[in-house]
């Protein structure tokens, strides 16, 4: 199965609908709504979600997930003090969502109050699959996790970098020489690959003589690409291809099909370590840099890079939607912090009362003063 398609059998997932009151039909024995162990409705939820009995298909790696997210669930809302899926209770389901983790336990946030808000949108979705799921069942209708919303804004959380920083980056990626993963992982990055669509690379997908790179996309983030290579991304990723024909030299199969930033090819759980692997390895690069995730320069930082510079190269939004493999223009227009909709409407001289405002304009806070799945 190729990377592509390993990546978007995992996104692959179908979402039930909330069911209204009159919808709803309680399981034979239960005596009210609610009136089961939360120990108890999360194993019955977990067989559904294995079991894809409530025809959500979801896909192995998916499953897991779940797995884990509804045993972190079930461990807070027990030791929070609720025994039954009727005790649960909207501070509840607000203080699993931002809560942060320590020594096992969850404790509340130290810094700002709130888990980062990647987290806060996970456990979200583990709440409403749980409360969603169990109205399904017919364990319980109430949802108190409706009403929880997250806090703050992946667009809020990161900053975009500068000239001068990217070029420090590629200075830290070949202190410890041209030929490791370093290089090639921030060559592939500065081509306007997603840390997780990188770990997917492979050596078939690198053409050094007229300089595209191929980029396979993540399903539903991000849609498989041809994208062109500059002098130096081209010089990185060549140093590694001729560092992985060395090693393959007896195979020239497994060497085409090598990943380019990882060693070897990942299958069934090392599919989403590999991706996580390119994630830490992404952040752990600009940190030896001197840029750390806590002053807002994370992976997403060097993808805001890209898309500016498209932007300033072009003035196109389309340009930075192919680049980085993004389907919805809005959203790529934010990361390059264009206003693209303004040159294209008018609007009459002089005052204008609030029904006229356009809630369509985008808006940009850049990272850098005060700027973020």
């Amino acid at each position: 199965m190729s990377a592509p398609t390993r990546i978007r059998s995992t996104l692959n997932t179908a979402r039930l609908r909330r069911l209204t009151r009159e919808e709803f039909v309680l399981k034979p024995g239960l005596s009210s709504p609610g009136a089961i162990a939360i120990a108890e409705a999360v194993a019955a939820v977990r067989d559904a979600v294995f079991g894809n009995t409530l025809g959500t298909n979801y896909q192995p790696l998916t499953q897991r997930k779940y797995h884990s997210d509804l045993g972190m669930l079930e461990r807070f809302l027990t030791a929070s003090g609720a025994v039954t899926v009727a005790d649960i209770t909207t501070g509840m389901c607000s203080a699993f969502l931002y809560s942060e983790p320590a020594g096992g336990r969850h404790l509340p946030a130290a810094v700002d109050g709130f888990a980062a808000y990647g987290t806060q949108t996970s456990r979200k979705t583990v709440l409403r699959l749980f409360f969603v799921f169990c109205a399904h069942l017919g364990l319980s209708w109430e949802d108190p996790s409706r009403e929880v919303k997250t806090v703050g804004s992946s667009s809020r959380r990161w900053k975009p970098l500068d000239d001068e920083q990217v070029a420090a980056l590629k200075r830290t990626a070949t202190l410890k020489g041209r030929v490791g993963r370093a290089p090639a992982l921030l060559a592939v990055l500065l081509a306007g690959a997603t840390v997780a669509e990188a770990a997917f690379v492979e050596v078939r997908d690198v053409r050094l003589d007229e300089r595209p790179i191929f980029l396979p996309g993540t399903g539903r983030a991000t849609v498989p690409r041809w994208v062109p290579l500059d002098d130096w991304q081209a010089t990185a990723l060549g140093y590694r291809l001729e560092r992985l024909r060395i090693r393959h030299s007896r195979d020239g199969e497994a060497y085409l099909s090598a990943p380019v930033v990882t060693d070897g090819q990942p299958q069934g759980k090392a599919v989403e370590a590999s991706a996580t692997g390119s994630q830490n390895a992404a952040k752990e690069l600009l940190a030896r840099s001197g840029l750390f995730a806590r002053d807002g320069y994370t992976p997403r930082s060097i993808r805001a890079y890209v898309a500016a510079s498209v932007y300033a190269e072009t003035r196109s939004v389309n340009a930075v939607a192919v680049r980085l493999g993004m389907a919805y223009l809005p959203r790529a227009a934010a990361l390059a912090g264009a206003d693209w909709r303004a040159a294209w409407e008018l609007a009459p001289s002089g005052p204008l009362d609030e029904r006229y405002a356009l809630p369509g304009h985008l808006t940009v806070e850049r990272g850098g003063d005060d700027d973020g799945s």
